[in-house]
């Protein structure tokens, strides 16, 4: 495998070109056809569409495509690009590189149902042989990167990533990757992108006629957004939330012009059948949110819609970020957000953003929580497995967009252990048992429980002279003054994540006085439980308790006919082939008391 400054090269290619993207319109070196302008009858396809291959050449499925003419938008939209363009730009705007200064121009597809699926194309801005001296130099035998030719182009690849290296009319950089679920490989991604644009591999507008249709209405501009089949992020911003009566969106985009003192968006759509009324159609489209009143002109079912800003970088209707704060808790691949003070907004208005595999990934909160406002005390739970460690987690309000809280992704990769407690609290000491699970290394566990207030945390390994805590093993800590009524956890503090949880109780004395013993016959494969002493204890408040391969819990009621359970009294249970090597404890319910213990022993 690639190492991982290796990866973060071949993942951040596109990204590195693009910060500093410059250029112009019209017909681009490095980004038309070798075979003519792909013109047919009507307006002409923009140059850019030579790269863009038709889904089936690949076999992953549909895409979006990004165009973006660097210098019109550096400087013309650097403090004015709606949150739809910054969206668009995600994937060539990500990260920097060095080797590239100046780039001309930039196309990516994204396979937004798959986002660690994309391919790319930057032209321009690089010394081709200091790109490739810069691979060679850091990959290694060990390194799984190997090499190939294509056309005219180097290509270095692995099982997942490509990039592919070029010298024609401009340096051109293409690099590829897809995600382990998928049967094409990022190396397909680069060839196949340049196949169409030699004009090999069948082109996107060839076979669809709803892709055709919109890159020509879209036509040359300085930044080009589209999505041939609504999918992803894209859907929710394109699909219309009107009635069932409402004609479908079959595909969608966004453009971009610009200058020194405005800025030009205009919004495509094709519907499957004309529409009414325009205006109480856009009404139904998230992408016009961010305008109060744009204009639209119809040519039957394509709908197009435009709307600006001046030079001050006020776009029509722009609204205020809101004043809020929050507060957010990740663990096990999971992001607890909590709304602690502030404003109430609209769960559609904030969305959580943050990046896997160096790609950023966009999770509208909508998506996740049930509630049509997220107000103080709400808490809202993301799912953010495999985020980046190191990283940032962003709350976005997606109307600026604007960012609202920024947590680091912890550094630690490891899953919390899978492992249970048993915790016996009695006069000042708490006595926690590892009942079943993972063992753990002890430097990785403590206790945390309250005491006037306050949080106080006790390493396991300030308390015990063994190196991992394994199942049987018990752990005895002072907890001497806890609040009564508070909790006391278990605490694994890699994470860190709670793995028990025991109420410290109201009286710090034990209320019962009671002993037992435990037999095994493992002739008979039966464990026989004896009240050897001390109080009488009614029989719905005793438990016998086997933790083995599946844990189970009896009350001694269910075995017995006695109400009370005096000494010399006793009751039977069956075991399994799974109980043994496991535990057996006499649980005193009403405390939460643990009476008796015994390993069972093994045949």
């Amino acid at each position: 495998m690639v190492d991982s400054s290796r990866r973060a090269f071949l993942a951040g290619g596109i990204a590195a070109g693009s910060i500093g993207i410059a250029g112009c319109t019209g017909d681009i070196p490095g980004l038309g056809t070798d075979d003519g302008n792909g013109e047919d009858e009507g307006t002409s396809l923009p140059s850019f569409h030579s790269w863009l291959y038709a889904p089936e050449a690949v076999g992953i499925g549909p895409y979006t495509y990004t165009y973006a003419d660097g210098e019109t938008f550096e400087d013309g939209t650097s403090d004015r690009s709606s949150p739809n363009i910054g969206w668009a730009l995600e994937t060539i705007r990500y990260g920097d590189n060095e080797q590239f200064d100046d780039v001309d121009h930039a196309v990516s597809i994204d396979y937004r149902d798959e986002r660690t699926t994309f391919g790319a194309v930057i032209a321009g801005g690089f010394d081709v042989a200091e790109i490739q001296s810069e691979i060679n130099e850091s990959t290694t035998e060990e390194d799984d990167v190997e090499t190939a030719t294509h056309r005219s182009y180097d290509v270095y690849y692995d099982d997942q990533y490509a990039i592919a290296i070029g010298d024609e009319s401009l340096p051109t950089y293409l690099m590829g990757n897809a995600g382990d679920a998928q049967d094409a490989t990022g190396r397909d991604i680069v060839e196949t992108m340049i196949d169409a644009r030699a004009g090999d591999a069948a082109r996107l507008h060839a076979g669809d006629e709803s892709a055709d249709r919109l890159l020509r209405e879209q036509g040359e501009r300085t930044v080009v957004f589209g999505a041939p089949t609504l999918q992803g992020d894209a859907e929710s911003l394109f699909e219309s939330a009107g009635d069932d009566e409402t004609p479908a969106v079959e595909a969608a985009g966004f453009t971009l012009d610009a200058d020194e003192e405005n800025t030009d968006y205009r919004v495509t759509v094709i519907t499957a059948d004309p529409v009414d009324d325009t205006g109480a159609f856009a009404d139904t489209l998230s992408v016009l949110e961010w305008f109060d009143e744009p204009t639209s002109t119809q040519e039957g079912v394509v709908l197009t819609y435009e709307g600006g800003a001046t030079g001050d970088g006020e776009p029509d209707g722009e609204e205020s970020p809101p004043e809020m704060s929050f507060a957010v808790e990740i663990d096990r691949g999971t992001a607890r957000i909590t709304h602690t003070g502030g404003e109430t907004i609209p769960v559609s208005d904030l969305a959580v953003r943050f990046e896997r595999d160096g790609r950023t990934q966009t999770i509208p909160f909508e998506s996740v929580s049930s509630v049509d406002d997220v107000r103080p005390g709400h808490t809202t739970t993301v799912g953010v497995d495999g985020a980046d460690p190191g990283s940032e987690l962003r709350v976005v309000w997606t109307p600026g967009p604007d960012v609202l809280y920024v947590e680091s992704v912890p550094r630690t990769t490891n899953s919390r252990p899978d492992a249970s407690f048993a915790v016996e609290i009695d006069r000042g000491t708490a006595r926690i048992t590892h009942t079943d699970g993972e063992t753990i290394p002890v430097s990785d566990l403590a206790v945390r429980f309250e005491r006037d207030g306050q949080t106080q945390t006790i390493p396991f390994e300030s308390v015990s002279s063994v190196d991992d805590v394994r199942p049987g093993h018990t752990t005895t800590v002072g907890v001497d003054g806890a609040d009564p009524g508070s909790e006391l956890r278990v605490v694994w503090t890699p994470g860190p994540a709670v793995l028990h949880v025991e109420s410290v109780p109201e009286t710090s004395s034990s209320q019962l006085n009671a002993s037992f013993a435990i037999e095994f016959d493992l002739s008979r494969d039966t464990a026989t439980v004896h009240h050897t002493g001390g109080d009488s204890v009614p029989a719905d408040e005793l438990d016998v308790v086997v933790h083995g391969e599946r844990s189970r819990d009896v009350a001694w009621s269910e075995l017995s006919s006695d109400r009370t359970v005096e000494r010399g009294d006793s009751v039977t249970v069956d075991l399994t082939e799974g109980d043994y090597g496991g535990l057996l404890f006499v649980g005193w319910r009403p405390e939460g008391e643990i009476l008796e213990r015994r390993e069972i022993p093994s045949p």
